[in-house]
């Protein structure tokens, strides 16, 4: 389908646009060592290893005073009253898309073939 919770538009915010453009159009995943050297990841652990990393990572921010650490995450993302003003667009442009996507043909053969759990049959309408 698309990247309807804001990945089609963030995406191309956090990575050149060609990365971004690659990974939307093929969907085909990255490796977490790719993820790490785009910037898309902060740090690459062990699986077994990753809960105490998180954990600690979330002792680190609980450390400091709450009020601030929602303060500066509302200011570095551009937060008002709950969302991203200058992702208004963005947002009505994709549900614009979703509503196209899911009227077509296409949008209700994803799903079927989903869970008959086959290859979809595109048709490009």
């Amino acid at each position: 389908m698309l990247a309807a919770a804001g990945g089609a538009f963030r995406l191309g915010q956090q990575l050149p646009r060609k990365i971004a453009m690659e990974m939307m159009l093929t969907g085909e995943p990255i490796s977490a060592p790719r993820a790490l050297e785009l910037g898309l990841v902060n740090a690459v652990v062990p699986q077994a290893q990753v809960m105490d990393a998180a954990l600690k990572m979330a002792a680190r921010i609980t450390a400091n005073a709450p009020l601030a650490v929602q303060a500066s995450k509302r200011i570095a993302l551009g937060i008002q009253h709950g969302e991203i003003a200058s992702e208004a667009a963005a947002w009505a442009q994709t549900r614009a898309e979703i509503g196209t996507v899911m009227r077509s043909e296409d949008g209700r053969e994803g799903p079927r073939a989903f869970a008959e759990k086959r290859a979809p049959v595109w048709q490009g309408r």
